[in-house]
């Protein structure tokens, strides 16, 4: 079902963190440009972005505070953005949404889709369950997809984008993304303002929503200039490679890995959402490797015994003759396809 985000680009140790948005030049870019002013005196590689970035105060303090006390914090969620923000830049702009949105999910967790919060938010993008479950996200003792980077990053994208709707701003969107709609709109029905900067110097807003938004534009500055301050050593994890298998419902990862031959650590590094030891249905498998770099669809046949339903003898060899499940690499050995035998 979302095989067409598995094939991200990789990240460059001195490039932009891949999955924000590339602007060359304003002109040739489909979304609506904003410019840095009045940070010329950084010599910034890029001034373009496609949400609003300012250089004031605030935004230096964030900025201040990553390049020293906070450099660790940086470099980590970094290095973790080179795994999953090119995935979610490309969601969210087939949502027809700003790439640049990528830095309120690194605001919000890090880039770690187990991240949680005291408030019981979880996620890439710290969910809190009401709100999971209105856009759609499964939370059950078994499955949390708050932690399944696609699925939440398409939630995501739908209440970003509904507050966008709402504000026609995205200053005050990302405000109400932390603090929640009744919250901002309490506060500019108050200050009779619908200026997040104006409603930054009241006392109403929470000083956690205060910091947010000058914390996503200190983090886009950053992560789009990190030559520039010097974070260009970063060693960045590999992009999420992966395909889409189906599984009946109690599939037994462990046995599932032993099949594979595989650690049934790295299923539950592709599935953060899979809480328990078995498994629903689609799950995002590792891909099947093979020391034969020239192996072409159909070569290498892997039976997985455990695609047989929990109730069915797994070891059985008279019944497992009768159900072949064939796993076949393709010409890279990257991906894997499914292809049910029935004899």
């Amino acid at each position: 079902m979302y095989n067409q985000y598995r094939d991200q680009d990789k990240q460059n140790a001195s490039a932009p963190i891949v999955g924000g948005a590339l602007i060359d030049e304003p002109g040739n870019h489909t979304r609506e440009v904003y410019f840095l002013e009045g940070a010329e005196e950084l010599n910034l590689d890029n001034y373009y972005y496609d949400i609003p970035v300012v250089y004031n105060d605030a935004v230096k303090k964030w900025i201040n505070y990553y390049l020293n006390r906070g450099r660790n914090y940086f470099e980590t969620y970094s290095a973790q953005g080179g795994r999953y923000a090119p995935l979610l830049g490309k969601i969210l702009e087939d949502n027809g949404l700003p790439r640049d949105l990528i830095y309120v999910a690194m605001a919000e967790s890090g880039f770690h889709t187990k991240a949680r919060s005291y408030a019981r938010a979880v996620g890439l993008w710290q969910f809190i369950p009401s709100t999971g479950r209105i856009y759609g996200l499964k939370i059950d003792w078994y499955i949390d997809e708050r932690r399944d980077p696609i699925k939440s990053t398409i939630a995501a994208s739908q209440y970003l984008k509904k507050l966008y709707q709402d504000y026609g701003d995205w200053e005050l969107a990302a405000a109400a993304y932390n603090a929640g709609e009744g919250k901002v709109n309490r506060a500019m029905a108050r200050y009779k303002s619908d200026n997040f900067w104006d409603l930054r110097k009241k006392r109403y807003l929470r000083s956690e929503t205060k910091n947010y938004v000058p914390k996503i534009m200190a983090l886009a500055i950053l992560g789009k200039n990190l030559k520039a301050f010097g974070f260009d050593g970063i060693e960045f994890n590999g992009p999420v490679d992966y395909t889409e298998i189906e599984v009946p419902g109690n599939t037994d990862l462990v046995i599932l890995a032993q099949e594979m031959n595989i650690d049934v650590e790295e299923i539950y590094s592709l599935n953060p959402e899979l809480r328990r030891s078995r498994a629903g249905s689609n799950l995002r498998s590792c891909p099947v490797t093979t020391a034969d770099s020239q192996a072409r669809a159909g070569d290498i046949p892997v039976r997985l015994p455990s695609y047989i339903p929990v109730s069915f003898p797994l070891f059985d060899s008279a019944r497992v003759a009768n159900t072949l499940e064939s796993f076949f690499c393709s010409a890279s050995a990257t991906f894997t396809f499914v292809q049910l035998l029935f004899a």
